[in-house]
């Protein structure tokens, strides 16, 4: 909550006064009121009582928090009934016993008050601030008189009552959106209305149509989105923009063989003294113009969401996958950076304006590596691309080197690819390839966004940033700790870590037994980057000045800053426009980063899903893993192909095990387990619907890679499996050969 001047001022003379109080029968007498009517101030009162930020001490009297005894937070609940209380202030989380949530569920603002519990600090709550789960998808039961509904989420651990007039004629087992319509209806049970019927998980794309409506993202737009959408021109007119620059030549985007909307595309120039290099971004604000239908929504979803078997995209696709993307062979509107560097790849100079372009080539990431590793075909394909390409390679590495040199982390953590067959079932999973074709595109895209970053936080004009802070120095002193484990000096201190010591010590670390585990290890002590109305660098790219400035077509940041670079060209920031932007790209910039956490935890639950579903077909062989997790419960264990599983303490030999946290390492007497090491597993479950896999340790010397062609998933008697070893090698290392 954003507190006007009134709000803070009564807050600060509340702690100020001797009462500590403030009595709402006397406002008009005990505060200065100034223009604001009695009703009014009261309104903003009653905001800060509905906040949590004054809490009652009794009748019509109240306190500020901090005087109050009490505390806010939020109820993190488990599957087991009881819960803990996340506070405020990055203090301890409390235990919170199931009796005492008084009806509070997973994600709600709550006061609370601490209580002894045996020898333990624990919570109970007293009031709830604000309800976080209004919507939510489960199972479907029917019963007499109505039906209720199991969430899938387990951290909500209630069933919802369903009437039967609020069922939409739901049956036994099917998914549904439910909407809470009541957190305390008859006889004290939180009551629901089915939204949707989602089906069966039987049907195709249920499962992951299910995951999509938990976090309250849809497929299809609001009608008043898709009129505004319908009319947009589907050719670029020249003559109506006669003050644009016009570029063709050699313009080509390079992107993945899937992709369907391009907005980036790239041009490269070699001269005398180095490189001019164009970056063309899809000029999207040309179509969303500000408080449109359609921005409206883009600001709403803030993002793209991608899942193996379908995208939700942030703009219609008459715009994303039409006008707005730099298809091959027409005229686009575009924002276009020019950026002169000389041969050490130093840049000594930038403009970026608007144009008209077209694209000569749609190239993949496929492609170009094949022309760079001497595809005779290929290059023939593209003759008139074949100079420039080499010449953008040519640049890029001298970017990436200079990049290093500086201190940019790469921690070239392999992500996992996902293919769906035509049912919506995984048909394979490996790491995606990340080849020298993606580097490229990569360099030119990150040199793009500091540019316009700089360019604009030295013109103090409001602007959202991409903003990546230094790690948490008690998490860096923990990742030193461990690392001398391994017998590896790195002596810095947390609050002296800068990137350029960090990559180092990456470096070299490379090529080792425990590489991989510390790599990991690393980036978890990274803080997440987020969106933020100041430019405070980014860390990971050892970068002063950073912003996102190359995805308009599905990022809203992307297309803010878009907006406000055009208005700065035009002449249009006004003082009154400069403080109207101030406050909008601030609330912007937080939800933005809302909605992208978002959406990466509902692609992540969905791989997760997606993955255990793959892995079924498995249950019973063996597999070479490394541990990737150390817990109090067990051991989380990687594999090759990136599927990740539990093998639970009580799976492990038996022994006296201590959980020794800060050397990320199970101990016992006889065994020991720690971070980085290797170990041989058998797949004992793999489960879509809870999405876990868990595995125990092998036995046998003998193991399974993977290789679907040679799999009868029908089959299941591990004895007939017949297993192509050679087969199997080329699966597990498909990110070679396999493209994007």
């Amino acid at each position: 909550m954003i507190m006007t001047d009134f709000q803070k001022d009564i807050l600060r003379q509340i702690n100020e006064t001797w009462e500590k109080e403030i009595d709402l029968r006397f406002v008009d007498r005990d505060f200065d009121l100034k223009t604001l009517s009695r009703d009014k101030a009261l309104r903003e009162i009653f905001d800060l009582i509905e906040a949590g930020d004054l809490v009652m001490v009794n009748k019509n009297c109240y306190t500020t928090l901090a005087n109050s005894g009490y505390m806010r937070g939020t109820v993190s609940g488990t599957k087991n009934g009881y819960g803990f209380l996340e506070r405020e202030g990055n203090l301890e989380d409390l235990f919170i016993l199931e009796r005492d949530l008084n009806g509070a569920l997973n994600g709600d603002i709550v006061l609370a008050k601490e209580k002894r519990l045996s020898n333990r600090a624990a919570a109970i709550v007293v009031k709830i601030l604000k309800r976080k789960v209004k919507t939510f998808v489960g199972t479907y039961k029917k019963v007499q008189g109505g039906g209720f509904v199991t969430p899938d989420d387990n951290k909500l651990n209630v069933d919802v009552f369903i009437k039967n007039s609020n069922a939409k004629n739901a049956q036994t087992g099917e998914k549904v959106y439910v909407k809470i319509i009541s957190y305390n209806g008859d006889r004290g049970k939180v009551e629901g209305q089915v939204i949707e019927v989602l089906g069966s998980l039987e049907y195709k794309g249920v499962d992951i149509l299910s995951v999509i409506r938990n976090y309250d993202l849809f497929e299809e737009f609001p009608y008043k989105v898709e009129r505004e959408a319908l009319v947009m021109p589907k050719t670029v007119d020249r003559t109506r923009y006669p003050k644009r620059k016009v570029y063709e030549g050699n313009i080509v985007t390079i992107d993945g063989a899937d992709a369907k909307d391009f907005d980036d595309a790239v041009s490269i120039e070699k001269t005398e003294n180095g490189y001019i290099l164009y970056v063309h971004i899809a000029d999207v604000t040309e179509y969303v113009l500000e408080g449109s239908e359609l921005d409206k929504e883009a600001f709403k979803r803030g993002t793209s969401v991608y899942f193996p078997d379908r995208v939700l995209p942030m703009l219609p696709k008459e715009l994303s996958n039409g006008i707005c993307s730099l298809n091959p062979h027409v005229d686009r509107l575009a924002l276009s950076c020019k950026l002169v560097f000389d041969k050490s790849a130093q840049l000594i100079s930038g403009d970026v304006f608007e144009c008209v372009i077209k694209s000569k080539h749609r190239m993949t990431y496929s492609e170009v590596t094949k022309i760079f590793d001497g595809d005779k075909e290929v290059q023939e394909k593209y003759a008139d691309m074949v100079e420039d390409l080499f010449t953008m390679r040519e640049l890029a590495l001298k970017l990436e080197k200079l990049r290093t040199a500086r201190g940019a982390i790469d921690f070239d953590i392999p992500e996992v690819q996902i293919d769906v067959d035509e049912k919506g079932k995984t048909k394979d999973i490996y790491k995606r390839p990340r080849e020298a074709s993606h580097r490229l595109i990569e360099s030119f895209m990150i040199v793009a966004n500091e540019f316009i970053a700089e360019k604009f936080c030295k013109l103090d004009i409001p602007f959202v940033y991409r903003v990546h802070g230094a790690p948490d120095p008690r998490r860096v002193d923990l990742f030193v700790e461990f690392a001398a484990g391994f017998g590896e000096a790195f002596k810095l201190k947390g609050d002296e870590l800068s990137s350029r010591e960090l990559q180092k010590f990456l470096d070299t670390i490379e090529g080792k037994p425990y590489g991989d585990a510390l790599n990991k290890l690393a980036l978890r002590t990274m803080q997440k980057a987020k969106y933020l109305d100041l430019c405070e660098g980014h860390f990971g790219l050892a970068s002063e000045y950073y912003c996102h400035f190359t995805s308009p077509i599905r990022r809203y940041p992307d297309l803010i800053i878009h907006r406000i670079i055009k208005m700065y060209l035009n002449g249009l920031i006004t003082a009154s426009r400069e403080e109207d932007l101030r406050s909008f790209v601030k609330e912007a910039s937080e939800i933005s980063s809302e909605r992208e956490r978002l959406a990466e935890q509902a692609e992540r639950e969905v791989d997760e899903m997606k993955i255990a579903e793959f892995m079924q077909r498995f249950i019973g062989e063996e597999f070479d893993g490394v541990i990737t997790g150390v817990t109090n419960f067990g051991i989380f264990v990687g594999l090759e192909n990136t599927a990740e599983g539990l093998i639970r303490t009580e799976s492990l030999p038996k022994d006296s095990y201590i959980y020794v946290e800060n050397k990320f390492m199970l101990q016992g007497k006889m065994h020991t387990y720690r971070l980085g090491d290797k170990i041989k597993v058998k797949l004992i479950n793999a489960s879509p619907v809870t999405k876990q896999i868990d595995f125990e340790p092998a036995k046998a010397k003998s193991k399974v890679q993977f290789n679907n062609n040679d799999i009868n998933v029908q089959d299941k008697n591990a004895k007939n499996k017949k297993i192509n070893k050679n087969n199997n090698k080329k699966a597990l290392n498909s990110s070679k050969n396999r493209k994007k």
